[in-house]
């Protein structure tokens, strides 16, 4: 059962402490947004950025790259639509017909990434599908966070996670092979834009043919994408281990349980962007046995 208490300074220093400071019992606890209005209006600011990063990444507008911009502008758009709905069914199938705006939103987002490795070389039709595979790839990733109990408070990493990896690997099964995927040999005297499949990886001339799997080009293309997936996942990995343990050792990762349990807010800016919720709701602890310097004391009706 839940215990909704008020802790003040006095009633939280004359408490006890938890057994287990570092586990918290959330279990049939369904964490609402904070706010859903903002959830939503910060998924349409995303999803106007996007634009500028893919279609920005054309690397100009004019001299025929228009085609392009605009080319990538609707396979972004595509992907982005078709797993908006998808989050929208998924909510309403698991929710009894209630339409999640957590869902929507997280599905949205993972299409967009989804679609972002391939926007340039895919068919626009095809970008439906990438967009259907990148959102159910983030809500399915979501739903093992929560399995798992990992803190994931923005599901920021199954969005870039599971809609990256999926992404990358899209491009190995559909890259189409237009005019829309161009690519630039370096060796080219002429500095010359030629098209795929001319150019092999090395602009050596070769018969690498950089169509998907599905469009005749066989499993080559697909190949590379997995070893660049392997490469990112390891380096990323490493690199965040190290800097996690860095940032550990001269600062500390982890708030108090009090600071966690009055949000951050408080701690790191002196207020709550949350004034209503002036009154904290969580789990009554095992029962009280810890020396544990690191234990948060807790309101006597909570043992």
């Amino acid at each position: 059962a839940l215990a909704q208490v008020e802790l003040d300074d006095e009633t939280w220093e004359a408490g006890i402490t938890y057994s287990q400071p570092d586990a918290y019992y959330c279990e049939n606890i369904n964490f609402e947004p904070a706010s859903a209005i903002n959830m939503l209006y910060g998924t349409f600011v995303l999803w106007m950025g996007w634009y500028a990063f893919n279609c920005g990444s054309t690397g100009g507008s004019t001299h025929g790259l228009e085609v392009e911009s605009a080319h990538v502008a609707i396979t972004t758009t595509l992907a982005a639509g078709a797993a908006l709905n998808i989050g929208l069914i998924w909510s309403g199938i698991r929710r009894n017909g209630l339409f999640d705006i957590t869902d929507a939103s997280a599905a949205c987002l993972g299409g967009l990434v989804a679609i972002t490795p391939g926007c340039a070389v895919v068919e626009q039709s095809v970008s439906i599908i990438i967009g259907v595979i990148g959102a159910i790839a983030v809500l399915l990733a979501l739903e093992l966070l929560e399995k798992l109990q990992i803190d994931d408070p923005c599901g920021a990493s199954a969005v870039h996670g599971g809609g990256g990896i999926v992404g990358i690997l899209c491009v190995g099964f559909f890259h189409s092979g237009t005019k829309h995927s161009k690519i630039k040999c370096l060796d080219d005297p002429n500095d010359s834009w030629t098209y795929a499949p001319v150019c092999s990886p090395d602009c050596s001339g070769g018969d690498f043919d950089p169509r998907g799997l599905f469009y005749g080009g066989g499993a080559e293309l697909l190949w590379v994408q997995f070893y660049g997936l392997g490469a990112i996942l390891a380096w990323s990995a490493v690199l965040t281990i190290v800097t996690v343990a860095v940032i550990d050792k001269a600062l500390g990762l982890r708030m108090t349980v009090r600071e966690e349990l009055d949000g951050p807010d408080i701690s790191e800016h002196g207020y709550s962007c949350m004034a209503a919720y002036d009154v904290l709701t969580y789990p009554a602890p095992p029962a009280p046995h810890s020396t544990n310097p690191r234990t948060a004391p807790t309101h006597p009706q909570l043992a």
